[in-house]
């Protein structure tokens, strides 16, 4: 973490480059994390025979979501992770179901991964969004997964998946399902419905932060809300940008296959390629997502804290600026308001109300 910190503040990795290490990093860490929990004793007793097979030829396998689906983790992120298993390859020890063997597992190694210790922890894991996520359980066999995706998911479930991949476990079995699941995410029709959803998942991310409403409902950026600004949630934000890519490919994905790629910047440069991004646009999102996402490191990079709000004055605010290396916050705020302006001008021109009208 010291080094990627150092490599971020120097400039010496280019900031894809850097994100990909980080998830290059999670995917191994993950997988190692399930080969030790399903080799321990309190685990292995759970499953018929689990000493002939490792974790990674079982039946079971865990798919990345969010920014690690994308290979875009920052430094502070959640792995977002979704757990399948083939009921025919996975076999319970007598007297055990297999979806509670499976249960203790994941649990065990959500700990492994997220337990603090004195030097610290390694992911936080969240696992919400799989199917039915209110439920105890944290996996699902995989043919009851494709039917639910197939005939009962709302659209933010389709929204989720567009980034996930396998990551853990039986590997082929995950891009199996993964392939099972294309009709669902990349549908070949352009109808109105996926306009509708579209639309929905839009409202969606104006709703979802109470805190922010007000400001979403205003038509411009103002300088002076900078300051405590969430880089995440708020006016001209991160998640702004990623929704222009996962409307763009929700709705074309299924007649372009480029389109079909988890990573933002990556999506981005497509978009532009397939004309469905003006060059301009696309430049000025690609520029606002590296400043918002490297002014978002540089706040959790300090305590390994998952936070998202700017500082607003003090030491704090004077450190972080000293991150950025620049002397003062109106000569950051500037460059701040400039990108924050670029992103809400496309995402709010996006699917509005009189288009869809």
């Amino acid at each position: 973490s010291l080094l990627w910190s150092l490599a971020d503040l120097s400039g010496s990795l280019e900031f894809s480059v850097l994100s990909a290490m980080q998830s290059r990093f999670a995917d191994h860490s993950i997988q190692l994390a399930l080969e030790i929990v399903w080799r321990s004793p309190k685990i292995s007793r759970l499953f018929a025979n689990p000493e002939a097979k490792p974790a990674s030829h079982s039946g079971l396998f865990i798919l990345a979501a969010g920014k690690l689906g994308g290979r875009d983790l920052n430094f502070s992120s959640d792995v977002d992770l979704i757990a399948f298993y083939d009921k025919i390859e996975l076999k319970a020890a007598p007297m055990y179901g297999v979806s509670h063997a499976v249960t203790e597992c994941l649990k065990s190694l959500s700990t492994l991964l997220s337990k603090e210790t004195a030097d610290g922890f390694v992911w936080r894991v969240d696992w919400r969004l799989r199917p039915y996520a209110s439920l105890r359980k944290l996996s699902m066999v995989s043919d009851k997964a494709l039917d639910f995706y197939h005939y009962s998911a709302r659209p933010w479930h389709r929204l989720a998946m567009i980034k996930a991949r396998p990551v853990a476990g039986n590997l082929e079995l995950g891009h199996a399902f993964m392939s099972d699941l294309g009709s669902f995410l990349w549908r070949h029709n352009l109808d109105y419905r996926a306009i509708d959803d579209v639309a929905a998942l839009k409202d969606k991310i104006n709703l979802e932060h109470p805190a922010l409403a007000q400001q979403r409902e205003e038509e411009e950026i103002r300088l002076e809300q900078g300051r405590g600004m969430n880089l995440k949630l708020g006016h001209g934000g991160i998640r702004e940008i990623e929704f222009v890519v996962n409307a763009q490919q929700l709705l074309w994905g299924g007649r372009k296959p480029a389109l079909r790629n988890s990573n933002t910047l990556q999506a981005l440069k497509v978009l532009e390629n397939e004309a469905l991004l003006s060059s301009e646009d696309a430049r000025d999102l690609e520029r606002a997502y590296i400043f918002l996402r490297q002014a978002e490191n540089r706040l959790q990079m300090q305590e390994n804290a998952q936070v998202y709000h700017l500082p607003e004055e003090g030491q704090e605010l004077e450190r972080y600026l000293a991150l950025h290396g620049v002397g003062d916050w109106d000569e950051f705020n500037r460059v701040l308001s400039d990108h924050r302006c670029q992103v809400y001008r496309v995402f709010s021109g996006l699917f509005s109300e009189e288009e869809a009208e």
